[in-house]
């Protein structure tokens, strides 16, 4: 069960921070005019009116309550308008749809508020106890439904004690499509008074009351759309039977009746028995036939819708899906594109690596070469050296010429070599006659 509560919600529900603008909403609500007055945005065609207030969860569904799960913020002048796309998923699936003709038999529980040692609330003037009127009101409705064609159990037909779980239990026993929780309400201000209808919390947003806490998944939220559905057909009936008290609107709440049943479920808050007036009026039969059939004709206003509103979010499941997978595909496409670069541009990078690599060896290659050949060459002979240049020999001096009247000065007679001697008889005359004698 609890798988089936993580796919409903991964299929149509929407984070409490997932926000839509106000072109958003009106696409999605069918609303082409709109008006701002500074504290409220009002949207309007010929099938509805819708308005909400500024910074509040109260909103107006043609002219009945509605709270919403979070208040829209930001200014309409300024584009900064917001308001939750869950809000926005409720109206426009559950709430705003037209009724269609054909009526879906329901198998719908009927459960009577308290029981037993449990009184529930009691009136002061007359003293009636919650448990008395919560069970008159059950079998009123109980017989309106069986003649419109429902088939219809009760928790309780007599004034018995029935646990919290064991309502629950006896909804998934019986296999009900509706669970329909009837009270009465009670406040020490004794002037409240007004019908209020409760319905399950999504999951993460608050309750409507103030100091709600935000819940995880309950296995109720499986029903969330549907839930909206059946407390807004109620609840718009209901705050007919008297338009003269205050419309208290449709809220929402983890009651345990509404996140413990398995089917779409509602709370209803008939009036107040604290409020003397409204209690002494909500005992008379005048009062509870029309407060019966409201109800009985919520329900039957949610049979006519429930099977559109199925098919509804089984298309809208459908189109995220395929949004997901064209997402999905788009992605992986896109990672395949990006893998595709990066390879043929790590491709390039090799190339050129290797193209400097290439080059950077052929460059060694070419440079051993060349000092092999360097090294195979004959050495050069060696030049003799050039004969160094005598020095030429000075030229004589010039005689210096003498002033006249100064005698010249006379040469040294230069000394006398002495007479050559002859040959020795025996000294080699020749060349040969030098070998001979040798």
């Amino acid at each position: 069960m609890w798988c089936a509560v993580f796919g409903v919600l991964a299929a149509g529900a929407q984070s409490p921070a997932v926000l839509r603008t106000l072109p958003q909403a009106q696409e999605a609500l069918g609303f082409t005019d709109y008006s701002w007055d500074g504290d409220s945005v009002c949207f309007s065609n010929a099938s509805h009116v819708v308005q909400f207030y500024q910074g509040r969860r109260r909103a107006e569904v043609n002219g009945t309550v509605v709270y919403l799960n979070a208040a829209p913020d930001g200014h309409v002048k300024n584009g900064e308008w917001r308001m939750a796309a869950m809000d926005l998923d409720f109206l426009s699936l559950s709430i705003l749809p037209k009724d269609c003709n054909v009526i879906k038999p329901l198998r719908v529980m009927v459960d009577a508020g308290h029981g037993g040692m449990d009184d529930g609330a009691i009136s002061r003037t007359p003293a009636v106890p919650e448990k008395t009127l919560t069970l008159d009101l059950a079998r009123r409705i109980g017989k309106l439904l069986e003649a419109a064609g429902m088939q219809v159990v009760y928790t309780r037909t007599n004034d018995v004690a029935v646990a919290l779980e064991t309502r629950a239990r006896m909804a998934r026993k019986e296999a009900a499509d509706v669970f329909v929780s009837v009270h009465a309400n009670f406040a020490s201000n004794t002037n409240a008074c007004g019908p209020e209808t409760y319905v399950l919390t999504p999951a993460g947003f608050p309750g409507t009351p103030e100091n709600s806490k935000a819940r995880g998944v309950q296995a109720g939220n499986t029903n969330d759309f549907h839930n909206t559905l059946l407390g807004y057909s109620i609840h718009k009936h209901l705050v007919q039977v008297d338009p003269d008290v205050l419309d208290r609107g449709l809220k929402r709440q983890a009651f345990f009746v509404l996140r413990e049943v398995p089917c779409p479920s509602v709370l209803v808050e008939v009036g107040f028995l604290s409020n003397e007036a409204e209690a002494t009026k909500m005992l008379t039969d005048e009062w509870k036939d029309p407060c019966a059939l409201a109800i009985a004709r919520g329900v039957i206003e949610y049979a006519r819708k429930a099977d559109a509103l199925t098919l509804a979010l089984d298309e809208r499941r459908q189109r995220e899906a395929r949004a997901r997978e064209q997402a999905a595909k788009a992605k992986a496409e896109a990672a395949q594109k990006q893998a595709e670069e990066e390879r043929k541009k790590a491709e390039v990078e090799q190339k050129k690596a290797e193209e400097a690599r290439a080059e950077a060896e052929r460059k060694q290659a070419e440079a051993e070469r060349k000092k092999a050949e360097e090294a195979a060459k004959p050495e050069a002979p060696v030049k003799p050296e050039e004969p160094v240049k005598q020095d030429e020999p000075a030229k004589p001096e010039e005689p210096v010429k003498q002033d006249e009247g100064v005698q010249p000065v006379k040469p040294e007679p230069a000394a006398e070599l002495p007479p050559p001697q002859a040959p020795h008889p025996e000294d080699p005359q020749t060349v040969f006659d030098f070998y001979l004698n040798r």
